[in-house]
Order: C-alpha cells, then structure tokens, then sequence
C-alpha cells in the first residue's frame, strides 16, 4: 500500500450538512482542554451560560474537581436556544476571559438550525477504552489522546471524521480502522471514507465491493461515494479501481459520477483508457468527464496534489506532452451550448490513437 496522502474533508462537507472543527484548530485556541459535565445553563442574550465541572485535563492551569462558569461565543447568525436535557458530559476546548470565567469555542455544528450547548463539546468515553484505543497518555500527542477519546464516545461519525481530517499521526488510522470494523455498515461507510481521504487504497478497493449497496442515500453512502470522486490517488491501482467503478453500469449513478471525476482530476496515463471508454457511456455528463479528462491530458496539465487542490494550481503546471498541438489546446474546455462539438472533436480524436486504449 503506498503511503497514506494527507487530505483535508472539505470535499465531504457539501455532502451532509454534519460540520466539525478540526481537533489541532481548537487546540491552538484554547487555554485549557477538559472533560467535564455542564449543568444550570441559563440564555443570556445571545449566549448560553453554564457551570461546567471539570473531570479530566488534558492542558491548562484547571484542576480535577474544579467547578467553573463558562460561556458561549456570542453568537451573530443563528439563534440560541436551550436543549431539553442538561448534563451534557464532553471534550471542552475553553479560552480564559477577562475577569474571570472561561468561553467555549464551538466544536461542530449540525445545518443552519438554532445553536445548543451541545455543539460547544465533543462526546468521550465514559469508562475505560477499548484495546484499540488503548494510549500512554506520557506518550500520546494531545491531539491524538483526544481523538481516541472522542471514538471511544458516541460521537457522531462525520464529527469525527471533519475533526481529524488535517492530522497524520498514526492514531487516525488506528481509529478510522478500528471504527470501519466495530461499528455499524453506517459508521464503517464514514470510516472508509475518512480511510480513502488519507490515501488507503484498500479501503478503495473494499469500498467497491460494496458499491451496489451506495445508492441507499444514506449520510455513509454519500459521504463514501464522495470520497471516491476526491481519491487522487495516482498508484496505477487504485486507477483501475475508479475505471471499473465509473465503467460498470450496474453501479449507483452518483457512484460511476463521482468516479469518473476522479479519473478526469487524475487525467494520468492510467486514467486515459478509462475516459475513453467513457466516452461511450449513455449518460452526457460522463461522456463530458471523461472528454474533459482526456483534453487535460493531452494538453499536459498538472495532476493534482494535496497541496495544490486547495487552489488548484496544478492547472498551471503544465508538462510537456507528445499528443498536444495547437489544435487540441483549442479543445481544452467548452462553454455552455458547445459541448456537442467538444464531445465530437475528443471522440474523433480517441478513435485516432488505438494505441491509449488498452485498460492494462
């Protein structure tokens, strides 16, 4: 298996509207990181007031008994409310104010509905964690010692996911692992995607052997099939994965979709065979892909990586290829209304060069 390629979740968030903040941002703004269970929350304009005793600390000055005020942000979009049942237990990632008491920052959030006190924590385990989750706390990173906690929790699967997404220690696969096989088909769904996002090309491979069972709609499926379509993995391997998957006409649509954009981001020499037989799918969006995939490769731009994506810079860097010409650089995109010429001129242009088609 190649090395794991570090990726970020953005991608996944459009998805469903489950959204957390990452474990390493709200560790640099905090001052202290507990566990503890909040009590007597009170609305104060537009914030939630609470008392919050402290069971655990991982960093700052509090101490194991401690029962402190705290607060939420001020909040300037959506309405506060209170939820039905106190005694929220979590992860709290606190910032001492000025005067005395500490603010909350919020952990995650869930849509654009009303803000409650349980958006401000992370769920933790309530007893000890299981041996796969197991750590040395003198040993384990901070980070890594919470993220174990929050899977040894109830926490839901997309927080989890969102919330490691920018670490590469070797407790995010130990817990994306550990979730994919203990869980539910729904919580092993988001675990193979995380696994995907940071590059694991067997969990590729074993999320098509499930794909007949993505069309569900289920949060999982979409979150996984997702993950597909943002898998830029090059390894020749997991190439061939995405060209059966996006080939394979009994599969979800929005599966062979996502697929297929995989193989037109990737646009290697591995890629080319498949776009070309997408070239002579039914469905007009595919064959578009895929014709836009083969232009990207014979006009030699960049493939990309996990740190040109963010701004996709790789566009810019083009390599010098033995297909490109004047012509074909004409043909390297299409506007709206154009596309029936695009797909001519790329189709045209495949039936001339037998010599890309063999899916090797």
């Amino acid at each position: 298996m190649q090395k794991a390629v570090i990726t970020t979740f953005a991608f996944l968030i459009a998805a469903v509207s489950l959204q957390a903040a990452s474990i390493t941002a709200l560790l640099k703004g905090a001052d202290a990181v507990v566990i503890g269970t909040e009590s007597n929350e009170v609305l104060s304009g537009n914030q939630i007031v609470f008392n919050l005793y402290v069971e655990r600390v991982f960093t700052g000055t509090l101490q194991i008994g401690n029962a402190v005020q705290a607060r939420t942000p001020t909040q300037t979009r959506n309405p506060v409310m209170l939820a039905g049942q106190t005694g929220f237990r979590g992860i709290w990632f606190l910032k001492a104010v000025d005067g005395g008491g500490w603010e909350c920052a919020q952990a995650w959030h869930l849509g654009n509905g009303p803000v409650i006190l349980e958006y401000f924590a992370h769920q933790a385990a309530s007893g000890p964690l299981p041996p796969p989750l197991a750590y040395d706390p003198t040993s384990t990173p901070i980070a890594d010692q919470l993220l174990l906690e929050m899977a040894g929790g109830d926490s839901a699967n997309g927080v989890i996911m969102d919330s490691s997404g920018d670490m590469s220690s070797p407790a995010v696969a130990r817990v994306l692992h550990y979730l994919e096989g203990s869980g539910t088909e729904e919580q092993g769904r988001f675990a193979m995607a995380a696994l995907i996002g940071h590059g694991d090309i067997a969990s590729l491979l074993a999320a098509e052997k499930i794909a007949g069972s993505l069309g569900d709609g289920t949060g999982g499926a979409t979150y996984l099939i997702n993950a597909i379509g943002n898998s830029h993995v090059t390894d020749p391997v997991a190439v061939k994965c995405l060209g059966r998957m996006a080939t394979a006409q009994s599969n979800p649509g929005p599966l062979r979709a996502q697929a297929a954009h995989a193989l037109y981001a990737i646009h290697t020499a591995d890629a080319v065979p498949w776009l070309g037989t997408l070239l002579g799918d039914s469905s007009r969006q595919l064959q578009l892909t895929a014709a836009m995939g083969l232009s990207f490769f014979v006009s030699g731009l960049g493939i990309p990586t996990p740190e040109t994506m963010p701004t996709l810079s790789h566009l810019n860097q083009r390599q010098p290829g033995s297909y490109r010409t004047a012509d074909t650089d004409q043909h390297l995109g299409y506007a709206t209304g154009q596309e029936i010429p695009f797909l001519g001129y790329w189709s045209s242009w495949w039936g001339q060069h037998p010599e890309l088609h063999a899916q090797n």
